[in-house]
């Protein structure tokens, strides 16, 4: 695996992981605690919905890292841009009340940017025309083949 697509994957967990973590500050929702559904159920119900976005999202992360998809990073790229678009568009966001979860938000989407910078590098795009069973080149070529040839 070479670097850039390593770190690619540690920074999109990394962004995963620091999205769900968003949830945990997001204030009472009162539309819902109008419908009678409390903090704790609200707090379940963002959880999941975090959790089972990062899970549509692995089938296109695994197509990228395993099988060497280059059409995967788009579908990922264009699921990160619309989450973005959600973030900017929602006006309660900057309210005093929800600012710790705006800046964990934010937090998240730089990881992902940055994690995306990786992924679209001009050193990874060599990585992608490579067969997936060549380690040529790769990040752990060196270790795993003893070391210089």
């Amino acid at each position: 695996m070479s670097k850039n697509i390593w770190l690619f994957s540690l920074l999109w967990w990394a962004h995963q992981i620091v999205a769900i973590v968003s949830v945990f500050f997001l204030p009472e929702s009162t539309f819902l605690t109008d419908h009678d559904i409390g903090p704790e159920a609200q707090l379940i119900m963002g959880s999941v919905g975090k959790i089972l976005v990062a899970l549509v999202l692995l089938p296109f992360f695994l197509a990228i890292v395993l099988w060497r998809q280059k059409w995967a990073r788009w579908v990922l790229l264009v699921s990160f841009i619309l989450s973005i678009a959600n973030l900017l568009l929602d006006p309660a966001g900057l309210q005093a009340a929800n600012l710790p979860s705006t800046f964990i938000q934010y937090l998240s989407v730089l990881i992902g940017a940055v994690a995306f910078f990786f992924l679209f590098s001009s050193s990874t795009r060599m990585w992608f025309y490579k067969s997936p069973g060549s380690n040529e080149g790769s990040y752990t070529s060196g270790a795993m083949s003893g070391g210089a040839q």
